[in-house]
């Protein structure tokens, strides 16, 4: 969490920083209490700055997050398309048409 790392499925899931709900940081200085609290658009916020520190600013040893149920079914289908520029061309009409999708992943033949 204190890096902000993101998964593969974070469009559907959620990136961590609007997860992370509240939790304890234990910090050179003592330790750090952020209670629980709904999600805000107010603003910079010290939740903000521990979950980018790397542990620079002290270590999270507990976290609150908010989670959703998962879904009944998860399906992963895949498609190989002829060439990079129509690859290119249907996940772009695939991030236009705001599908709610969990991941949308485009890879080049090498990485294939």
């Amino acid at each position: 969490m204190a890096t902000r790392g993101s998964g593969q499925q974070s469009a559907g899931y959620g990136r961590i920083e609007a997860l992370f709900a509240g939790g304890t940081v234990e910090a050179p200085s003592g330790t750090l209490e952020m209670l629980p609290h709904p999600a805000s658009a107010a603003g910079p916020h010290l939740r903000q700055a521990i979950l980018g520190s790397e542990g620079r600013l002290g270590i999270l040893t507990e976290a609150v997050l908010r989670v959703a149920p998962l879904p009944e079914v998860e399906t992963f289908p895949t498609l190989f398309l002829p060439d990079w520029e129509r690859d290119l061309a249907f996940t772009r009409a695939l991030a236009r048409a705001r599908l709610p999708l969990a991941m949308v992943r485009t890879s080049t033949p090498a990485e294939t």
